[in-house]
């Protein structure tokens, strides 16, 4: 019975999240903040000697788009790697980026901007300094609500290939998730295999978990 509570809570908060971002025009002050935001965090991380190598997503729909920090973070030296979905219930590949985000082209069902993938997980998350995790509600203890696909938690889970926490325990990576201020602190179930992060950014600023 908990299972089916647990799955029509998520279900719900999902579709009202998704119809509040639909409404959220595109040039909305919380978008264009949001950018900054990141900008900051990612500048952040690399003065404090961290790898300059991070883990980001490229926006679909009306998902927080962070393009702007990105293209910026690697102007400034930073390598950013973005997840490719290669199949249902598998773990994400991931490739780099080589160019302006927009250069991208949208490819599969869910139209994803993707690069061409040359690495897994457990490749990828031993040199990276940050990791920008993408999900449309996080708790204010680092649990993290995605669409429902499961990629995520797959692959940096706590029962995925490449679990986030290991790495960002043994202080060499900070995972943060990415979402409006009006999606932060969100109630729902976490499950013991649900990525969870450090912290999470909004248009407001970084909130730590």
């Amino acid at each position: 019975m908990e299972g089916s509570v647990a799955h029509a809570r998520k279900k719900e908060l999902r579709q009202q999240i998704r119809s509040n971002r639909e409404a959220l025009p595109t040039d909305h002050s919380a978008r264009l903040d949001l950018n900054t935001q990141v900008s900051a965090l990612i500048q952040l991380v690399m003065r404090e000697g961290a790898h300059p190598n991070i883990l980001a997503y490229a926006s679909i729909a009306h998902e927080p788009s962070i393009d702007d920090a990105l293209d910026h973070a690697r102007v400034d030296g930073a390598r950013v790697f973005l997840p490719v979905v290669t199949a249902p219930g598998e773990p994400l590949m991931f490739g780099e980026v080589t160019s302006p985000l927009r250069d991208l082209t949208p490819v599969g069902k869910w139209g994803i901007r993707e690069p061409h993938p040359t690495m897994g997980p457990e490749q990828l998350i031993g040199d990276l300094g940050l990791a920008l995790i993408p999900g449309l509600s996080f708790s204010t203890q680092g649990g993290r609500l995605g669409n429902g696909g499961g990629f995520y938690d797959r692959t940096f889970g706590p029962q995925g290939v490449a679990p986030l926490g290991e790495v960002s325990r043994g202080g060499t990576l900070l995972s943060v998730g990415v979402c409006f201020d009006s999606e932060y602190g969100a109630e729902f179930p976490i499950a013991p295999w649900d990525l969870t992060v450090d912290g999470v950014v909004t248009e407001n600023g970084l909130h730590m978990v």
